[in-house]
């Protein structure tokens, strides 16, 4: 077990490394045409993916099991690769933002913003449900500049297995045209987030909520059971606020992007809070999943997959062994 603690270790250590690397490198390189320096990150990608086969064959079945309908293996290698790509892209993406944020707007093709409008409108505050696909960390600065900033709900970087890099991150997104009055609220000891989010929603603030993190509520996901975090449903029950899915993707021309905003998600509330928090969920993951089918080479959380199936299947088993002992 510390064998393998340590191995977990360096490989993050590793990891944190070169996507610092990636980033400085990036710095040095933005006089380069976007688009050719997005095609050397893919190439790297995809150069991580074929070079370890277990890893990858792994991953090719994860996607496989999940998407169902989905099994030609060349395609699946493609999402695969993105998959790869879709972490490392992140890092050109806040850099040449900072250097031609202008175009990267005037490039942005943006659908669903009624249906925010008509969100704000009940005056509960909004929770925008959001994935780890395409430009995710460059939604946040999107709907800023558009006027329509909201707080984001992250991890905080110490908590992370890259510190380091995530802090960066943070520090490059602050300074890209986010409201400072609608930045971050932290995940982690010592910050009180659920009486932080609590207070934005009474404000009539907008909250975004990744779902595709690990948490201790066993929901279906993509078939099987995994563990989620169900904050987004407690808050959503306490607060009244809608919960409008929000991503931001990719398009083959390095400076177009799509920004979706869906419809709210639709469920009623019956006062027993346990069934109404599954009944939320629930409708929560498969809006995830349409987002993801999207495009399934976009998101980065394939890698997360297969650990939170496991995982949920551990909670459903030991929640019924506890039931039997009762």
């Amino acid at each position: 077990m510390e064998e393998q603690s340590l191995k977990r270790r360096f490989f993050f250590f590793l990891v944190e490394r070169c996507m610092l690397g990636l980033y400085y490198l990036t710095r040095m390189l933005t006089m380069l045409p976007p688009a050719l320096f997005y095609r050397l990150v893919e190439a790297f990608g995809a150069l991580l993916y074929h070079s370890r086969p277990k890893v990858r064959d792994d991953l090719r079945s994860r996607i496989a099991d999940a998407l169902g309908d989905v099994d030609d293996v060349r395609e699946l290698d493609r999402i695969g690769r993105g998959a790869y790509c879709a972490l490392l892209l992140n890092v050109p993406d806040m850099i040449y933002w900072e250097k031609r944020g202008d175009r990267f707007m005037r490039e942005l093709h943006v659908e669903g913003v009624e249906n925010l409008e008509r969100a704000d409108a009940q005056g509960k505050g909004v929770l925008l449900h959001m994935t780890h696909t395409g430009r995710s960390p460059l939604l946040h600065i999107m709907m800023a500049r558009l006027g329509m900033p909201f707080t984001l709900v992250m991890f905080h970087p110490d908590t992370t297995p890259v510190p380091r890099y995530v802090m960066k991150m943070v520090l490059v997104a602050s300074t890209l045209g986010v409201d400072p009055d609608n930045l971050v609220i932290w995940v982690g000891p010592g910050h009180d987030t659920i009486g932080e989010v609590r207070a934005a929603l009474a404000e009539g603030k907008r909250v975004g909520v990744p779902f595709d993190v690990t948490g201790k509520r066993a929901v279906d996901l993509f078939g099987r059971p995994a563990a989620l975090a169900d904050g987004i449903a407690h808050w959503a029950i306490e607060s009244g606020a809608p919960v409008l899915p929000a991503v931001a993707l990719r398009t083959d021309d390095v400076y177009r992007s799509r920004l979706i905003i869906g419809e709210p998600l639709e469920f009623e509330l019956t006062g027993d809070k346990r069934a109404d928090v599954v009944t939320i969920m629930e409708r929560v993951a498969r809006a995830g999943e349409e987002m993801i089918r999207e495009a399934p080479d976009q998101w980065m959380s394939w890698f997360g997959l297969g650990r939170w199936w496991a995982m949920g299947i551990d909670m459903l088993q030991r929640a019924a062994e506890g039931r039997k002992q009762q």
